[in-house]
């Protein structure tokens, strides 16, 4: 039988062990009834300008129209800004892949819009042909599951850009694009660069901001969530002017699962902590032996956790490597309607 003073020191030791889990399973006082700005990911297509200082860097101005000389890569970089403005007038955390004129993989822009839980994925580019002819806006979407995001966004689009002779082609689906996004995801082209009357519309501050105007619509319209959270918020930031909620303009971690509310998830959280002072108490050689146990295993779960995220890492270079060489071998070649994605 064990001594009094052995089971006091038993039960000592184990209090800071049930403080620690207590603290930990308690929600955050100050944020747990607070509404959390969602994310949208807008890509600008393109990038990147030629440096004499590094060769190698990679450029690519995107389709160039031939009747004024603008660069794909501009255009889509200042619709995209123009969108962010407008997002974030409506408390949604507008998120871009490039906001300067830089290079980048379509790893990066999907890794973007995957690491920050984004609640849908718009990337931005203008249609280019061999000749003049072809003219209208189009959506692309990369898989199934994308086709009423899509069908929603050109909607949206003709609705602005009709009234300004600008044609609906409607939706297509590109399979080959997008595919790695976790989230409802479409490419917009609203309009041809190899058109002069349409490249004349998009060099304009005017057909710039009601083209934001418009993809802005068709995301709000396709997630109603989005201005369900900003009235969420404005409601929030009205009651607690002392802490009002706003969308963070950096990139944020991948969120985390949110902790149990209400009655039923307070008494659930507290009956488990109970069980495990009771055990901690009762069966302290057995808890100690647990905990010996955890750690043992430990090192080894993190080393396979760490394998298996540098096979990942290394198979999405190698994608994104085939990904640079399929576009280079597109670029050897006349280009096509679809072609001018990238």
């Amino acid at each position: 039988m064990r001594r009094p003073a052995t089971r006091l020191l038993h039960v000592l030791l184990s209090v800071p062990v049930v403080i620690a889990l207590v603290i930990a399973a308690s929600p955050n006082a100050h944020a747990q009834d607070a509404p959390v700005p969602m994310v949208v990911v807008i890509d600008p297509g393109h990038g990147g300008a030629v440096n004499p200082a590094q060769p190698d860097m990679p450029f690519d101005p995107g389709a160039i129209a031939p009747s004024n000389g603008l660069e794909e890569k501009d255009a889509t970089l200042a619709v995209s800004l123009r969108l962010r403005a407008l997002l974030e007038q409506d408390d949604i955390n507008a998120i871009l892949t490039r906001s300067t004129d830089i290079p980048l993989s379509v790893q990066q822009r999907s890794d973007t819009a995957n690491n920050n839980t984004a609640s849908v994925f718009v990337s931005v580019h203008f249609n280019s042909f061999t000749d003049g002819g072809p003219n209208g806006s189009l959506v692309l979407y990369p898989k199934d599951s994308d086709l009423a995001f899509a069908k929603t966004m050109s909607d949206a689009m003709f609705t602005y850009l009709g009234p300004l002779g600008v044609a609906n082609d409607g939706v297509t689906l590109r399979d080959n694009w997008w595919i790695h996004t976790q989230m409802p995801t479409v490419t917009v082209e609203p309009a041809f660069l190899s058109n002069a009357r349409e490249a004349a519309l998009i060099a304009t501050p005017g057909f710039q901001q009601l083209l934001a105007m418009s993809i802005r619509a068709g995301i709000e319209r396709y997630d109603p969530q989005l201005l369900q959270r900003k009235a969420a918020i404005v409601a929030w930031n009205t009651a607690h002017p002392d802490r009002p909620v706003t969308a963070p303009s950096t990139v944020i971690p991948r969120t985390t699962a949110p902790a149990a509310s209400g009655w039923l998830g307070t008494v659930v959280r507290d009956a488990l902590i109970l069980c495990l002072l009771v055990v901690v108490v009762r069966r302290p050689l057995a808890s100690w032996r647990a905990v010996r146990a955890i750690a043992a295993a430990l090192p080894m779960t993190l080393d396979r956790v760490l394998i298996h995220r540098a096979a990942r890492r290394r198979r999405r270079r190698a994608l994104a490597m085939r990904a640079d060489a399929a576009r280079a071998q597109r670029f050897a070649r006349p280009h096509h309607v679809y072609d001018e994605l990238y």
